[in-house]
């Protein structure tokens, strides 16, 4: 037996110890130990300022050996159930889960009213496709016209979106210069940048969540002076994203270098290197890849039903992730290490040809998706 004889305690750490021992417990009808055996039903709650009610009580379950195998088993499965160090940590997390998803549901019922949140939400499939080298290749815009047609034919049912490096404002010079379907969804500055339609309507939980531990200024300053590389134009910088031009001796040592460089200030960021010409410095938690994975969560939309498509080295964690992917024939080699991969297809035909035709053979052969686009 444990008698716990203090008349004012708060919790009572002891009498979860003794229960998960296997003893039977006496104590106070108040406060944390009445709490513990009503939950537990593994002893009586007795006044213990009182000899004679603990005699009592002790009396009881000894001469009761059935009352005291109770108590004991009790005890035990419930202090494991109710008191363990796992059972509280579950219990934390699923109320913050609870609480996070609470608010995360009333932001999107606001948004989900909008025209644009509506389409997305309604969305049976979305595609997803980079601009530079993927859809067009400079002057050379081949199969966008098929491309375009097939995205506004599709309308209701897919939801169309572009992931570039580009900053929005580089983005919205693309869309006047070439005639491409409007777009609902942009992915800017390498996934640093989410919007919406062509009005670039900001994703602020997205801005939220890739904010944290982000120190652009820190960051700028302890490269200004690292060797191999230069500063791009205002244009190509963003509140997100430090964009630089790498010179002909930059190698994997130095790129080494420069990770190590940023472990000695204790920065966090991650590096995209671009056919070795190009280097972005982004938030941690920002690519296109983890941009696709946050808007299938946000839109409910599972990434079984979400294609991309892409060309390039900062395209790969978009195109390796869960989605049905879409390399274009005219990728970059650091890609070709995909080409085993079973959910990536690699195209016969360049550009937004070979987007179309990744999109055409995704919907022909992934599970699910020749029910829902036909």
């Amino acid at each position: 037996m444990f008698v716990n004889a203090t008349p004012g305690e708060n919790f009572g750490l002891t009498i979860v110890e003794a229960a998960a021992c296997g003893l039977p417990v006496i104590a106070s009808p108040t406060g944390g130990p009445k709490e513990i055996l009503e939950q537990c039903d593994n002893g009586l709650l007795v006044n213990v300022e009182d000899p004679q009610a603990i005699a009592e009580a002790l009396k009881k379950i000894i001469a009761d050996h059935v009352l005291w195998d109770k108590y004991s088993a009790n005890g035990i499965v419930s202090a494991n159930q109710l008191y363990s160090w796992t059972t509280f940590a579950e219990k934390y997390v699923d109320t913050i889960n609870d609480l996070v998803r609470e608010k995360s549901n009333n932001v999107d019922a606001s948004i989900r009213k909008t025209a644009y949140g509506k389409k997305l939400a309604d969305a049976k499939l979305f595609v997803i496709s980079d601009i530079d080298g993927t859809l067009i290749d400079g002057e050379d815009a081949e199969g966008l016209k098929e491309f375009t047609e097939w995205i506004r034919e599709s309308r209701g049912k897919v939801a169309f979106g572009v992931a570039s490096g580009r900053n929005r404002f580089m983005t919205e010079a693309f869309f006047n210069q070439y005639d491409l379907p409007k777009p609902d969804i942009l992915i800017c500055s390498a996934g640093s940048e989410i919007y919406y339609t062509e009005k670039f309507i900001p994703d602020k939980g997205w801005e939220r969540h890739i904010d944290r531990q982000w120190k652009r200024n820190a960051l700028q300053e302890i490269l200004s002076d690292f060797p191999g590389i230069r500063l791009q134009e205002q244009d190509a910088q963003w509140r997100f994203k430090l964009s630089y031009y790498v010179d002909q001796n930059f190698t994997e040592n130095t790129l080494a270098n420069l990770y190590q460089l940023l472990d000695i200030h204790k920065l966090k960021a991650r590096i995209l290197l671009t056919e070795n010409r190009y280097l972005d410095i982004l938030p941690f938690r920002a690519s296109k890849g983890s941009a696709v994975r946050y808007l299938s969560y946000k839109w409910k939309i599972p990434l079984e039903r979400i294609i991309t498509a892409g060309n390039s080295g900062n395209d790969e964690d978009m195109l390796k992730g869960k989605t049905n992917a879409i390399v274009v024939a005219n990728y970059s080699p650091e890609l070709e290490r995909l080409r085993n991969h079973k959910l990536i297809y690699f195209t016969k035909r360049n550009l937004a040809k070979g987007v179309l035709e990744g999109i055409q053979h995704h919907i022909a052969s992934a599970p699910g998706l020749s029910n829902i686009i036909r």
